[in-house]
């Protein structure tokens, strides 16, 4: 049986040198996340050799080397050191928007509108409590985006040192986080703004005008069930939130095994 501790790792060096670092410490754990979730993952490794998935992959390789360089040698990185095939890493880091690309196209082939992604409304969520009077944070996570994250998981405490690119017309920043990591992808963040609120309102661009949308059933049911939850202050309280599942058609907690 594996352990359930959540291993932490600190890396050091450039954002190529940290990739490679993390992949060769953590090629276990990627391996075992792509075998657990390989009946997922496979029609998703498979489109992406697809001359859709081709054209799709092109353009996210395009907007990373042209925006994001540095992130792109972390890939390199994680790939040199994991011995996990690129396009294979690829996938997972661009996980829901190959899920989502690969069902429009199956949706048009069938004409059938109704093909659920099991992914659909699985996400997780995350608790952070600040106790100034005990001068302590706790983090509760859940996890229901799929089981095969359950012993996967892991940590990383990085110091990324600055490198320059384009003839040193760029430089990328020195950086210092730790992050809760899925194997095989690289650490990012999701939607933190100021006082590490997430904003869920939803808003279209149009002709340079941000116009606000009618919020989704999602949102309205997820707000009404934080609201009758209260407010959250011991780690009990936490968890009872994370394992929700009050609301059978939006609970706070879905079951990535049904």
């Amino acid at each position: 049986m594996a352990s359930t501790e959540i291993p932490l790792y600190r890396v050091q060096g450039t954002h190529y040198e940290c990739g490679r670092t993390i992949g060769d410490l953590c090629r276990e754990r990627i391996l075992r996340r792509i075998a657990n979730d390989l009946a997922l993952l496979t029609p998703l490794f498979d489109f992406a050799q697809t001359e859709q998935g081709r054209e799709l992959y092109h353009g996210f390789t395009e907007a990373i080397h042209l925006n994001f360089p540095w992130y792109w040698d972390e890939l390199c990185g994680l790939a040199d050191g994991s011995g996990v095939p690129l396009e294979q890493l690829l996938v997972l880091n661009f996980e829901k928007e190959t899920r989502m690309t690969f069902h429009l196209l199956e949706e048009t082939k069938t004409c059938d509108k109704h093909i659920e992604d099991e992914y659909e409304a699985h996400d997780c969520t995350t608790v952070l409590i600040n106790r100034p009077d005990t001068h302590t944070v706790e983090i509760l996570h859940n996890e229901d985006s799929s089981s095969a994250l359950y012993d996967t998981a892991y940590l990383i405490e990085a110091d990324i040192k600055s490198v320059a690119y384009n003839n040193h017309e760029r430089q990328s920043s020195n950086e210092k986080f730790i992050a809760f990591c899925y194997a095989g992808v690289i650490p990012d963040t999701n939607s933190i703004a100021e006082n590490y609120l997430v904003h869920y309102n939803h808003y279209q661009r149009l002709h340079k005008l941000v116009v606000e949308r009618k919020a989704l059933s999602l949102t309205r049911a997820r707000e009404r069930r934080g609201l009758e939850l209260g407010e959250i202050h011991t780690v009990n309280d936490a968890l009872i939130l994370l394992g929700d599942q009050t609301d059978e058609n939006y609970p706070i907690f879905c079951d990535p095994t049904k």
